[in-house]
């Protein structure tokens, strides 16, 4: 069985490093954030981070800024941004 990693963390920049190393080590990365407008275009690089974060008026810009960086670059795995929960266990 493949291990699952739950993770939270303050929005500070210098977490972006550990969240990259165990990013890395993962198949399948679901965001805690619902789905936005431009997510797919942005990681994509289709649509610039700054124009992807400007409608949202993000509280920690250069944290977001960085994470944006870091999704892109972990743009060959599956992200999944959803509201919806999931259930991981059965029994």
């Amino acid at each position: 069985m493949k291990p699952i990693t739950i993770g939270f963390s303050i929005h500070r920049p210098e977490v972006i490093g550990i969240t990259a190393d165990l990013m890395h080590r993962h198949d399948v990365i679901f965001l805690e954030e619902p789905p936005a407008n431009g997510l797919q275009e942005m990681l994509q690089g289709v649509l610039s981070i700054d124009d992807y974060l400007f409608p949202a008026e993000v509280e920690y810009p250069k944290f977001s800024r960085r994470m944006c960086r870091l999704l892109r670059k972990y743009g060959g795995f599956m992200f999944v941004a959803s509201t919806r929960a999931f259930r991981v266990f059965s029994g």
